[in-house]
């Protein structure tokens, strides 16, 4: 509608991005309201002073903010569901997850907690029924049926929504991160491109499979270490953070390390919290930062495609900060 690669193309995905990211602040208040109204306005200005909701809006240009703010969503959902667990609550809550994963597959990882959460939850409270979590992990399958029927149509094989799983694995697991391998020295996009337009996509992505495979076999232990600089870089911001951040000139970047170790501390004082006072909420959250960068930690890091776990990180940083007023509080406000 506004050109291809233009100003105003640009303008209006980052203005877009930019509502996205500010109404995460709405989901994410409802959420904590569970805790009570200090850890609610807690959770909502720590998300509006947050450095990766402020910067990805414009720095990047793709679903990572729609897909912050559609987490936050699921999440204020599935309390919402667990406190009235109405079956039309069931049916829009498996259409809504569809509509999740058509956007942001890797949304899927928290999907079985959350479910199991909502299953328990019914059970503990005698209330809900287990036909309603099957309705609406039905509802969510049906949503994208449509779309994997095409893929298979086009492609000739089952690809429930995304096809790039086997190139992603290979771009973090290849020979160019063997020092002793003479294989490969670099990765340019026109040596993949012309590999792709030469192949096509099917046999390309089973190539970068096989590749990939093949290297995680006969690498394990560097594989190992790869994943662990992944995981490090995913919630610091590079694999070597220290050293990073001794050696940066910039007080931002600076900043940024400093903001990311706290979040990290922060965020597993709000998990031991949770633990220790509210148990019934545990498994719920610590979904998001236990399984959504799994994937991540095989294939590629970034900060970004952390993203859209940050509004969860962000609440249970604010439930570390305003432990004191909620610990002892079983009834705190349904804001």
């Amino acid at each position: 509608m506004f050109g291809v690669f233009t100003v105003a193309s640009f303008y209006v995905a980052a203005v877009f991005n930019c509502l996205c990211s500010a109404l995460v602040c709405v989901p994410l208040y409802f959420a904590a309201g569970r805790f009570g109204n200090r850890p609610a306005a807690a959770a909502a200005w720590l998300w509006a002073i947050f450095p990766s909701g402020i910067l990805i809006p414009f720095e990047w240009i793709w679903d990572t903010s729609l897909s912050a703010l559609l987490a936050a969503c699921l999440l204020w959902f599935t309390l919402y569901l667990a406190e009235k667990p109405r079956r039309i609550n069931y049916v829009g809550y498996g259409l809504f997850w569809g509509f999740c994963l058509l956007i942001n597959p890797a949304l899927g990882a928290v999907l079985p907690f959350l479910l199991l959460w909502l299953y328990l939850r019914a059970r503990t409270k005698q209330s809900g029924h287990v036909g309603d979590i099957l309705l609406a992990a039905a509802l969510t399958i049906l949503v994208c049926l449509p779309w994997t029927i095409r893929n298979a149509v086009e492609f000739h094989r089952l690809i429930p929504i995304r096809s790039d799983f086997p190139f992603e694995l290979w771009m973090g697991n290849n020979p160019i991160y063997d020092e002793h391998s003479r294989a490969i020295t670099r990765i340019t996009r026109y040596e993949q491109v012309h590999q792709y337009a030469r192949l096509g996509e099917n046999a390309f992505l089973d190539e970068k499979g096989r590749e990939a495979r093949e290297f995680i076999r006969s690498h394990p232990t560097l594989c190992l270490r790869l994943a662990g600089n992944r995981a490090i870089a995913l919630w610091l911001g590079t694999p070597t953070p220290w050293r990073d951040f001794l050696g940066s000139g910039s007080p931002l970047v600076r900043y940024l390390f400093v903001w990311n170790a706290l979040t990290v501390l922060a965020a597993v004082g709000g998990l031991v919290c949770l633990w220790l006072s509210r148990r019934e909420f545990f498994l719920l959250l610590v979904a998001f930062p236990l399984a959504f960068p799994l994937v991540y930690y095989v294939t590629q890091e970034s900060l970004r495609l952390r993203h859209p776990c940050d509004p969860a990180l962000a609440l249970l940083m604010a439930l570390a900060a305003t432990w004191p007023w909620w610990r002892t509080n079983r009834h705190a406000n349904d804001v």
